[in-house]
C-alpha cells in the first residue's frame, strides 16, 4: 500500500520525519513520500530518514506540494521522484518560503498589537525545523485561544484582523509542471475532486488541461469524506474516486492515493484499507 501525501513539522504537520517512517512501517504502507508545502527540508534537514526507510522496508520517495494557480484558483501540484539537488528547485523554493515566511511575521505583529500582548509566541513558530511557514501556524493557536467552533471561523478572523499587503507568489500551473520535470520528477495533481467541487470545473475539462500542460498524473484516492461540506457522503467520496480512475484510464495517468496526513489520526484512518484497489476490482459494487 502506498501514501504519497503527507506532511511533517517541516511545513503544516505534526510529524517528525523519522516518526512518519515508523508510522509507515507499522501500519502497512510500503511506498510513502514526505510532500511537505514548498519544502524539500524533511530530506535535507533529516537525510537519516533514508536509512531509516530502507531499514524498516518502506520505499521512501522524495516529494513536494506545490501552490499553483489554474484559472485564478489555487490549486496544489505534487511533484515525486525530485532532484533534491536541483538548483532551480532549490532557489525557487527558497524565495518562496522567504515570502512566506516575511507574511507570516507581519501577521504576528498585528494579532499581538490587536491583543496588546503576545499571545503568539515567535520562538515557538519559527522553530529550526521549520522551513514552510503558513497560516494554520497562526489559525490552530488562535482557535483555541478564542474558542473558535472551527477552523474556517478562526482563519476568516486572521483575514480580517491580520491582512497584510506581502504577497507569496503562485506560479502558473504549466510553470510548476514543468520546473518539477526539469528536476527529474513526475507532476501528479493532487486531490483534484476539491477543484471539481469547490470550483465549479468540469471534471474531463479539468483533467484534459492538466494533461495538455504536460501533468503525468492524479490523486485518485484521496480522504474527500468529511473534509468538505460537498463530501458529507462517503458514497460522494466513492463517486469522485470513480470519475478520477476513469479520467486516469482514458489519458493513461498514473493514479496515486494520499492521505495528505497532518496528524496520526488522519493517517492511520486512512491507511486502514484502500478503497482505490477496490474500487478498481470491483467498479459495480460501489
Amino acid at each position: 500500500m502506498e501514501d504519497l501525501h503527507t506532511h511533517t513539522i517541516v511545513s503544516d504537520g505534526e510529524f517528525y520525519p523519522e516518526e512518519l517512517v515508523k508510522l509507515a512501517s507499522s501500519s502497512g504502507v510500503k511506498k510513502l513520500s514526505i510532500t511537505d508545502h514548498d519544502s524539500i527540508g524533511a530530506y535535507k534537514l533529516f537525510p537519516q530518514v533514508f536509512d531509516l526507510a530502507k531499514k524498516l522496508n518502506v520505499e521512501l520517495i522524495t516529494g513536494c506540494e506545490f501552490d499553483a494557480d489554474y484559472k485564478g484558483v489555487e490549486v496544489h501540484i505534487l511533484g515525486y521522484n525530485l532532484d533534491i539537488t536541483n538548483k532551480d528547485l532549490n532557489e525557487y523554493l527558497s524565495q518562496i518560503q522567504e515570502k512566506r515566511r516575511e507574511k507570516l511575521l507581519l501577521q504576528i505583529e498585528k494579532i499581538n498589537e490587536y491583543f496588546k500582548r503576545e499571545v503568539l509566541v515567535k520562538d515557538e513558530i519559527f522553530i529550526k525545523e521549520r522551513e514552510t511557514f503558513m497560516k494554520p501556524h497562526i489559525v490552530r493557536p488562535i482557535i483555541k485561544l478564542m474558542n473558535f467552533d472551527d477552523y474556517p471561523s478562526a482563519a476568516k478572523w486572521v483575514r480580517e484582523v491580520a491582512h497584510v499587503d506581502v504577497k507569496v507568489p503562485k506560479m502558473s500551473s504549466s510553470f510548476i509542471i514543468d520546473l518539477i520535470k526539469m528536476c527529474g520528477g513526475i507532476p501528479v495533481l493532487a486531490h483534484p475532486g476539491y477543484y471539481i467541487v469547490e470550483s465549479g470545473f468540469k471534471v474531463d475539462r479539468l483533467i484534459k488541461d492538466f494533461v495538455d500542460m504536460g501533468i503525468e498524473g492524479i490523486e485518485v484516492e484521496y480522504r474527500y469524506h468529511g473534509t468538505s461540506k460537498y463530501f458529507r457522503r462517503k458514497k460522494d467520496e466513492l463517486d469522485m474516486i470513480k470519475k478520477l480512475h476513469e479520467e486516469a484510464v482514458k489519458y493513461k495517468l498514473l493514479e496515486t492515493r494520499g492521505s495528505d496526513a497532518h496528524v496520526k489520526d488522519d493517517f492511520l484512518t486512512f491507511n486502514s484499507r484502500s478503497y482505490l484497489w477496490d474500487f478498481i476490482e470491483n467498479l459495480k459494487t460501489y
